[in-house]
């Protein structure tokens, strides 16, 4: 059977007697007071007012007040009504003592105000100690309650930082690794988090994949001297360049150095913007460089293609990455090398400009067919100008139907045309790379023609 659980009214507690507050404006009653609850081992202490009252309390903290009703200056009505309304003295037990005997609206006006009971005058001694106990036993059991609570709260505040700490530590981890494997990466897998990728988990699907690269990196990699110089322009330059990727749906899959290689699974649309936006911001990273490294201005050149492509987790399970395995990424990074062969900045293939909703929203030229290593069809590949600077562009526009004009002639064999147009575009733009090469082409195809069997598609065996 469990054992009812009882307290003790003994007046003594473990921090002494208890501390009762008596208020009466007669001394008559003051004395008789004392006897009594004296004898009974509590500390009193007396005042004769209600101002005096409410000060004493506020001051010394008594466990129980005992306050008559009838005072002049303040009676208890109104100091009760203070005392309660203060969250220094709220929460002392009130006890009226009261000549109104029977007179139930003073009660209850009492109980209105808070009061925790009454005793009438003339006191009766064991009425008044065993109300006075009742009380301080109330008072002793609230508080081992509040105590009880208050330790409940702070341990359930400890449990809560233990767990909002672990969780915080934990996000901190998600968020690290993430910065290791994108996001968009994850999402595509159904995950949000690293750690919830499995070994082998993978997706298919049609994306356009970008490579961009500096032109002469290494010759500039030797001029800047110390690997920490070189780090430090590299992170220089991809802090420029890594939102537009960004900023375009894309995500940065792997970096290579001074390469970068991103991932667009909207498609088409998004590769060619990141692409022109990337050459923008490469506009704003040459101002930069100059300032902090002295050097000149960089160029690179950017590749997009688009095509099926399985996006998964390899390795093993100490040593996992997320990739891309896609025929997509090995034409991409030979169309950035080909941008270096025409001196175009920007080179995506043919099914890039299929897959455009609108092909009139980026100035674009073909460039030809071109035979890139590791493939055995040739591809058609165009030059996207915008991006470049406003001159370039504008001088390629201009002269853009005689240098399609001059490609339809040297795939059709016709050598003396194509030369007599491409040296017209270089008469506009002397600069024009893929112009001047076609042009020599077309001059030595009329001196020593191709063999019967040439189809015009020029074969590439870039790195």
């Amino acid at each position: 059977m469990m054992e009812e659980e009882t307290f003790d009214l003994d007046p003594a507690t473990d921090s002494g007697p208890h501390r009762i507050l008596i208020v009466d404006d007669t001394p008559q009653n003051l004395t008789l007071l004392e006897a009594i609850l004296g004898e009974a081992g509590y500390e009193l202490i007396p005042a004769v007012n209600g101002k005096e009252a409410i000060s004493l309390a506020e001051s010394e903290s008594p466990d129980l007040i005992l306050l008559d009703i009838r005072m002049p200056e303040m009676d208890g009505f109104e100091a009760c009504e203070r005392l309660k309304a203060s969250p220094t003295t709220a929460d002392i037990p009130v006890i009226f003592l009261t000549a109104y005997a029977g007179d139930e609206e003073h009660v209850i006006r009492g109980f209105e105000l808070g009061t925790a009971d009454y005793v009438t005058k003339p006191f009766h001694h064991r009425e008044l100690l065993a109300r006075v106990r009742t009380h301080l036993e109330l008072g002793e059991l609230r508080k081992d309650l509040e105590k009880k609570a208050a330790e409940g709260k702070a341990e359930l505040e400890r449990t809560h930082f233990e767990l909002q700490f672990a969780y915080d530590q934990q996000q901190q981890l998600v968020e690290g690794l993430n910065r290791f494997v994108p996001s968009e990466f994850l999402e595509l897998l159904g995950h949000h988090s690293v750690i919830a990728v499995d070994l082998g988990e993978h997706i298919e699907m049609d994306i356009a994949v970008l490579f961009s690269d500096i032109r002469g990196f290494t010759p500039l990699s030797e001029r800047l001297g110390t690997p920490s110089r070189v780090f430090s322009f590299i992170n220089h330059y991809l802090t420029h360049v890594g939102p537009a990727i960004h900023e375009n749906n894309g995500y940065v899959d792997k970096y290579y150095g001074d390469g970068v290689m991103a991932v667009f699974t909207g498609g088409a649309l998004d590769g060619i913007r990141a692409g022109i936006a990337m050459q923008e911001a490469v506009k704003a990273f040459n101002v930069s460089i100059r300032a902090e490294f002295g050097f000149d201005p960089i160029r690179i050149g950017i590749g997009v293609h688009l095509g099926s492509a399985m996006l998964g987790t390899i390795g093993y399970e100490q040593r996992m990455d997320g990739t891309v395995i896609s025929d997509a990424v090995n034409v991409s990074s030979r169309l950035e090398e080909l941008t270096k062969h025409y001196g175009a900045n920007i080179i995506v293939s043919e099914p890039m400009l299929h897959d455009l909703p609108n092909r009139k929203a980026f100035t674009t030229r073909v460039l030809g067919k071109a035979q890139v290593k590791g493939k055995s069809e040739p591809i058609r590949i165009y030059e996207v100008l915008d991006g470049s600077s406003p001159e370039s562009i504008q001088r390629k526009a201009t002269s853009l139907s005689k240098f399609e004009e001059g490609l339809e002639h040297f795939y059709a064999r016709k050598f003396p045309e194509a030369s007599v147009q491409f040296n017209q575009v270089l008469a506009n733009d002397p600069d024009d790379k893929a112009a001047r090469m076609y042009f020599q082409r077309s001059a030595q195809y009329m001196v020593q023609p191709p063999p019967i069997e040439w189809d015009g598609v020029e074969v590439f065996t870039v790195k």
